[in-house]
């Protein structure tokens, strides 16, 4: 029933690599939309039959991230996308086409949030002092973030609050980042890095975009993929 419905989608029908820019970045999209879904629910399913001292480390970003990393190669086989998962260093996922040379630069990047995180969730939009996060790596092109296209995707794990808590949280610490421009000499913070909510086919993920200005680079639109992945939720 999974495979078939993958199967309509044009993802799966359109070789990736015959497709101008515009439309690789939607069937990404599209990919993203009918997957990311469907791994919430069997990941939660997961989780919740495990011991209680074996949930914590379930819940940790990196355990999510590999899963899901994992989980979305493992369907891109129908495609010739092929995902790159990186732990420790740089930007979480990144979307070659296959196949993949030395030379091959990514298509297309994915960093993925806990929300909250190990402090109160501003890591999503910007770090601590002298260390660059979340939004803002995008924006000051840090070493693996800089990369040369129009789209790239956020995706935030939330394991407390609703999407409506953290929708207007980020908003609000983006306008006092706009007001605090003075200690940013290399890029402005503007009402267009807000978040804007858009229409989503599943009630358990919410979709949002916002546009950003960088460094060097043209604007870049990042598309949010949040996941509510509270324990104990109905799934």
């Amino acid at each position: 029933m999974i495979r078939g419905s993958i199967s309509l989608s044009p993802v799966a029908d359109v070789e990736i690599s015959s497709l101008p820019p515009d439309q690789t970045t939607k069937a990404i999209l599209k990919f993203l939309g009918i997957w990311l879904p469907i791994f919430r629910v069997q990941y939660l399913t997961r989780v919740s039959s495990l011991l209680e001292e074996d949930r914590g480390m379930a819940k940790k970003e990196d355990r999510i991230s590999e899963n899901l990393f994992l989980y979305l190669q493992a369907k891109a086989k129908v495609t010739n996308l092929l995902f790159h998962f990186q732990e420790k260093k740089g930007v979480d996922f990144l979307i070659f086409i296959e196949p993949m040379l030395m030379s091959s630069k990514p298509i297309f990047m994915i960093e993925a949030k806990r929300l909250p995180s190990s402090d109160d969730g501003k890591q999503y939009v910007v770090g601590r002092i002298g260390r660059a996060d979340g939004i803002e790596r995008f924006k000051c092109e840090q070493e693996g973030f800089g990369l040369d296209k129009s789209h790239c995707a956020m995706v935030a794990y939330i394991q407390r609050g609703t999407f409506s808590y953290w929708f207007n949280r980020i908003n609000q610490w983006i306008t006092e980042l706009i007001v605090d421009n003075d200690n940013y000499d290399e890029f402005d913070w503007e009402e267009s890095d807000k978040l804007i909510a858009i229409s989503s086919s599943a009630g358990d993920v919410g979709r949002y975009t916002s546009s950003h200005s960088r460094k060097t680079l043209a604007k870049l639109t990042i598309n949010h993929f949040w996941l509510d992945m509270r324990v104990g939720k109905p799934v």
